[in-house]
């Protein structure tokens, strides 16, 4: 087995052990919206077993994303095991789920940008119409009919029928709009505000490495008369935490918490692999 399939392996463990430990404490605690915070757990999961069983999907950037995921939900575990049940724990909680939902969002666009059955290669460029149907078929019954694969729609407007071996060719130009088309079609147009209005707006912010990065204040909530708060094009990748809220101190601490058990952890297993 390949470092990069072992890689992906301990990727999809991992966030799987992580959700199914959040579940069970869910599910045992009397917490507020405890339905919609389950249902959340559990549309992390179908990602999960969608990864796992379509190996086409499992590109660098989604197993970046499930990695980036899996940080955010071992802060919700630790939310979970140190609750004292009163209002601070339901507020801290809401907010956590929030940052968690955003990254699992993000990760399901992970999974809608993979090119499963594109071949570039090799001239000319071409897509296995096939794997692609086939993809998207599975991506839609696991996430929902509106989160098929982009490259589908794509082909779907193209609207050309494949050679005998079931291969669509893309000239150059088609190419580059394949991806002018991811663009336009994830990030619909912004609508202006009114005047008055006020709002805060962070694009294409970047995370790497074990940093924390964290787009709003901590502790007191210096946006709380704020009418809109925008994000777009936030990409964290490696083990880094990106937050795109307002944060509670205690999500904080939690935050640098897991960051510090991961450079402990990682600086073991480069000792070891040393000796």
């Amino acid at each position: 087995m390949s470092n990069e399939a072992k890689e992906v392996i301990l990727a999809l463990d991992g966030l799987t052990r992580v959700l199914n430990t959040v579940s069970k404490l869910m599910r045992s605690e009397d917490i507020e919206n405890q339905a919609a915070y389950c249902l959340e757990i559990s549309k992390a999961k179908d990602a999960v077993e969608l990864i796992r069983n379509q190996k086409v999907l499992q590109t660098k950037d989604v197993v970046a994303g499930v990695q980036i995921l899996q940080g955010h939900g071992d802060i919700l575990k630790s939310n979970l095991l140190s609750r004292h049940d009163d209002d601070e724990d339901d507020r801290e909680l809401k907010k956590i789920l929030e940052v968690f939902t955003s990254r699992r969002k993000s990760l399901v666009e992970q999974i809608r940008l993979a090119n499963p059955g594109l071949s570039k290669t090799s001239k000319p460029i071409t897509v296995d119409a096939r794997v692609v149907k086939n993809t998207d078929e599975a991506v839609k019954k696991a996430l929902g009919k509106r989160s098929g694969l982009f490259i589908a729609l794509f082909l779907e407007e193209l609207n050309r029928d494949p050679d005998t071996k079931g291969k669509i060719t893309l000239t150059s130009k088609e190419y580059g709009e394949l991806a002018t088309y991811y663009t336009s079609t994830a990030l619909p147009p912004s609508k202006p505000l009114n005047p008055g209005v006020k709002s805060r707006s962070f694009f294409n912010c970047f995370a790497k490495g074990h940093s924390i990065q964290i787009l709003g204040p901590v502790e007191k909530d210096l946006w709380a008369d704020v009418d809109s708060v925008k994000t777009e094009g936030l990409i964290s990748t490696e083990n880094a935490l990106q937050f795109g809220y307002a944060v509670t101190l205690g999500v904080f601490r939690e935050a640098v918490n897991v960051q510090d058990k991961r450079i402990a952890a990682d600086r073991k297993i480069t000792k070891e692999f040393r000796h």
